[in-house]
């Protein structure tokens, strides 16, 4: 019996700040942008509607847009964007399309965010 008691207590530490931590961001809903950065004189100006590449060791490229919502813990997320897919010529457009984003998968709050949390874009 007291090693049962013992079991509880343990699982009962380890898993309260699993809870805490999930009401804490559990109702925030959060909004994910595809950011565009530019300066006006010498101030950085951030705003939706950016765009984000990646290239391939073959040269090719993807761009994509995007934006939505989320909810931790939930599947209430909206969003979604554009993708385009270039050849390794720089020119060619070898597909493009649209993405709808349909489920969250992970999110951590990254340290020292915390004053974003209400940021509007």
């Amino acid at each position: 019996m007291r090693i049962e008691r013992r079991w509880f207590v343990v699982m009962a530490i380890l898993f309260l700040p699993l809870l805490v931590v999930g009401n804490a961001y559990g109702e925030t809903k959060y909004r994910w942008d595809i950011v565009n950065l530019t300066l006006v004189g010498t101030t950085p100006n951030i705003n939706a509607g950016g765009m984000a590449s990646a290239r391939a060791q073959d040269d090719s490229m993807i761009t994509i847009t995007g934006s939505g919502t989320f909810t931790v813990g939930d599947d209430d997320v909206s969003g979604g964007g554009t993708w385009k897919t270039i050849a390794p010529d720089g020119t060619t457009v070898t597909g493009m399309g649209n993405y709808l984003v349909t489920r969250l998968i992970r999110f951590e709050v990254a340290p020292g965010q915390e004053s974003l949390r209400s940021a509007v874009i």
